[in-house]
C-alpha cells in the first residue's frame, strides 16, 4: 500500500472512531487496531457499546483508560475498575464521570492525590458523608469545593 493510500485509511480510521453515527459493529472492530489514537477516539465516542468500553478500560494506554474513564457509556463494572487505576488522570477522570457509583466515591474520598479528591468533592452524586470528609480536606480548593457542593445538595434537597 502507498503512502496516500495508508494516509487515507488512517484519515477515515479517524473519522469513524469519532463519529457517534458510526455503526457499532465497525466501532466494536476500530478498538482492536493498534493505532493508540484510533482507540482514544473510540473511548470518548458515547455510541461505543458497553463490551468495547470494557475492553478499553484495560487497554495499556492510559490516555485511552483516561477516555474511558469520562465516558457517559461507560459500563459501571469498568468504572468501579478504573477507580483503581495506578494513574491519578484515570482516577480523576472516573471520579468527575456522573455515573461513577457511590462506594466508589467514597473509595476515592481517600485517594492520596488532591486532583482525584476535588473531582470527588465537584461530583453531585458524592454522598453526604465523603463530602463531609473532604469539608475537612488539608487542601484549600478540595475543602471550598466539597462544602459548595454540600450547600448545592442541601438546596436541591429544600426544594424537592
Amino acid at each position: 500500500m502507498d503512502t496516500m493510500s495508508t494516509t487515507y485509511v488512517t484519515q477515515s480510521a479517524v473519522g469513524r472512531a469519532s463519529n457517534q453515527i458510526t455503526p457499532v459493529d465497525d466501532l466494536a472492530q476500530l478498538s482492536k487496531n493498534e493505532d493508540e489514537g484510533i482507540r482514544y477516539l473510540i473511548a470518548g465516542n458515547p455510541s461505543a457499546s458497553t463490551e468495547v468500553l470494557a475492553e478499553l478500560a484495560h487497554d495499556s494506554n492510559f490516555a485511552v483508560r483516561w477516555r474511558v474513564a469520562g465516558n457517559p457509556s461507560t459500563p459501571a463494572k469498568s468504572l468501579i475498575r478504573l477507580a483503581k487505576d495506578k494513574e491519578w488522570c484515570v482516577r480523576t477522570n472516573t471520579a468527575l464521570n456522573p455515573n461513577t457509583d457511590q462506594q466508589s466515591l467514597e473509595f476515592l474520598a481517600n485517594d492520596e492525590d488532591p486532583m482525584v479528591r476535588l473531582a470527588v468533592a465537584e461530583n453531585m452524586n458524592t454522598p453526604s458523608t465523603a463530602l463531609e470528609l473532604l469539608a475537612a480536606d488539608e487542601y484549600d480548593a478540595v475543602r471550598d469545593t466539597a462544602s459548595l457542593t454540600l450547600e448545592q445538595k442541601s438546596a436541591i434537597g429544600r426544594r424537592h
